[in-house]
């Protein structure tokens, strides 16, 4: 293009137009690599663009009054060092395989970030949503070392989600009448050393699979997949971790750190075959509920556990394990109604309801009982039996605390 046509072009772009595009070059199509450095009130936007590269450097400002601020299709990548906000929509707004780097800012006065189908966010900044701090499709996944809030849920995701947080996770909520979750999830991984919490409701809630909220539950083939918990941190709401009450998926918790629910209620699994492991400096805070299905939960007594909450295994075939001690280690039972508290050695108590078998691990010793062996003033010895489903459900943790 030579300088006549050049400014000839520039001739016919309205004032409003040069002011919106003057602060990022080059101008939006497909595949363009955008860098903005300096302030941008009408953002970037043509929801048909594919494979757009946009970096906001530090100092710059994208904003938008009422639209998305970054509106695009398909595999678009956001590099964020500056501040990208939407005065009444989303900040970033797009189809699928969207990639996010922040180290600034990003507000929405709806979503922060949305976007559909492999979605991936890294975070080191603030991530701020009215409603959804970041929404996502299935097989979305999120890295965060800073901070992401909601005042809806601060993360809601699909199926096969991976969330790893070292940061801080919450919804904010401060009032009206939907209270929403810290994470909301279909099914997924989530790795949590930092904060996930919740004002008003769950600090992580797993949905059912059903297509709306009057159907009944489905068939335990339309579960959603097992989704894995390891919390070395704190996992703190009205309830810690809830799935919906309809719900039948498997759901695997490792806890190291703080699970709490300041309604009472902890942990609230309801259907699936759920297991749940207590380790070294892990502290309960409301009552745990299983549901049906045929759930496990060990207890890892010589790690310095913290709980006086209840245990209720509830329907099917349930397991309770102790690690590191046997049945002697035991120094009294008692029943008070449906509930079993029993008091260790060491001084470790706690209060089970609807567990079917009791297992005892030392070394190469295992012990399993049912609720007669605590129906007697002096229990009887069980033989010594290789439970291999428990053990074989969490051989893993034992050979990792051992490495």
């Amino acid at each position: 293009m030579n300088f006549k046509t050049l400014a000839l072009s520039s001739a016919l772009i309205p004032l409003s137009g040069l002011a919106a595009w003057a602060d990022c070059t080059p101008a939006l199509v497909s595949g363009a690599d955008i860098t903005c450095t300096g302030t941008t009130t009408t953002g970037l936007r043509d929801d048909t663009a594919d494979g757009v590269s946009i970096t906001v450097t530090a100092g710059a400002a994208l904003s938008h009054a009422t639209k998305h601020t970054i509106e695009l299709d398909d595999d678009a990548t956001v590099t964020n060092a500056g501040t990208i906000s939407s005065g009444e929509k989303d900040a970033i707004h797009t189809d699928k395989r969207l990639s996010v780097l922040n180290t600034g800012t990003i507000t929405g006065a709806d979503e922060a970030i949305q976007a559909d189908d492999d979605l991936v966010v890294e975070n080191y900044g603030q991530i701020l949503g009215a409603d959804e701090g970041i929404e996502g499709g299935a097989d979305s996944t999120i890295y965060n070392e800073g901070t992401i809030t909601g005042v809806d849920d601060a993360i809601q995701v699909s199926t096969g989600a991976y969330i790893e947080n070292h940061g801080v996770i919450a919804n904010v909520y401060g009032g009206g009448d939907d209270p929403q979750d810290g994470i909301d999830i279909d099914d997924g991984t989530i790795w949590n050393t930092g904060t996930i919490s919740s004002t008003y409701d769950a600090a992580i809630d797993f949905d059912a699979n059903v297509a709306d909220d009057t159907a009944p539950a489905e068939a335990a083939g339309d579960a959603f997949a097992a989704s894995y918990i390891s919390n070395t941190g704190v996992i703190a709401g009205k309830q810690g971790i809830i799935t919906d009450h309809r719900a039948n998926s498997e759901q695997v918790i490792e806890n190291y750190g703080l699970i709490s629910g300041w309604d009472g209620v902890a942990l609230d699994l309801y259907g699936g075959d759920d297991s749940v492991y207590l380790g070294t400096g892990s502290h309960i805070v409301g009552a745990s509920y299983f549901g049906s299905g045929d759930d496990y939960l060990i207890f890892d007594i010589g790690g310095a556990i913290e709980t006086t909450d209840l245990f209720d295994g509830g329907d099917d075939f349930d397991t309770v394990l102790f690690q590191d001690y046997l049945f002697a280690d035991i120094t009294s039972f008692v029943w008070e109604g449906d509930v079993l508290e029993l008091i260790f050695s060491g001084g470790f108590t706690t209060y089970l309801a609807n567990w079917e078998s009791y297992v005892f691990v030392r070394d190469d010793v295992v012990e399993t009982y049912s609720n007669a062996a605590f129906l007697t003033a002096v229990p009887l010895p069980a033989p010594l039996l290789m439970l291999g489903s428990a053990l074989g459900a969490f051989g893993l943790l034992r050979r990792r605390r051992k490495a």
